[in-house]
């Protein structure tokens, strides 16, 4: 089993929700909501069906560039999926 490298980024909580950084543990919900064709249908970068592999390409994709940005992750809608 491969130790997650767990990037440095700015948190941001309020007393409702809690924004953090994706992690290789989210990888299981980004597959099933983007599984539901329903959120597929909104957007124009999720392809439906999602090939394997993909969610944890996405988020290990965007924990190497927070790593070489120090720690800052800037999500461009061009990097979706």
């Amino acid at each position: 089993m491969k130790q997650e490298t767990i990037v440095q980024q700015p948190i941001i909580e309020t007393p409702r929700f809690v924004l953090r950084p994706l992690r290789m543990s989210d990888v299981g919900l980004l597959e099933l909501y983007a599984a539901d064709r329903r959120v597929a249908e909104m957007t124009t970068t999720i392809p439906h069906p999602l090939p394997p592999g993909v969610a944890e390409a996405f988020v290990a994709r965007l924990n190497t560039r927070a790593l070489a940005m120090g720690g800052l992750n800037l999500l461009d809608l061009g990097d979706l999926f």
